[in-house]
Order: C-alpha cells, then structure tokens, then sequence
C-alpha cells in the first residue's frame, strides 16, 4: 500500500502495516493523545524512520474512512 509504514506492537515483537488517519477530504487527523508524538515509525525493513511528531492518529493500513462512514449509516 502506498503512503504506509509500520508500527511495532507494545511487546516489541512484531510489526503491523499503518496508515496516517485521514478524514473523508484527505486531511490528517490529529489525535488529543499526546503519547503519539513519541510513537516510533519504521520502515519495511523494520528500520526506524522517526517518530510520530504530529501526533497523526494510527490506524491499520488497510482502514477505509469511508467504509467506515457508510457503515455507521
């Protein structure tokens, strides 16, 4: 998937695909929690990339807004 990275699970072991979440026009959403900032970003290799210093939500990377929307519906 494009635009994704991986985030590595709170025992350390593993690693899942991640997306940024974005609202239904694109526009990333920041999360009110402040411990996201500091969540590491990694590459495929498993290489950190940096952290999450916008405090973006984290979803997987296979989330869909809009799914998500006309579900609710």
């Amino acid at each position: 998937m494009a635009n994704t990275f991986y985030v590595r699970t709170g025992d350390k072991k593993q690693y899942v695909e991640a997306k940024f979440l974005t609202d239904i026009h694109g526009n990333f959403v920041v999360s009110s929690n402040q411990i996201q900032r500091s969540y590491n970003l990694f590459d495929a290799g498993h290489n950190s990339i940096g952290t999450n210093t916008n405090g973006y939500g984290i979803v997987p990377a296979n989330f869909d807004i809009k799914t998500t929307i006309e579900f609710g519906h």
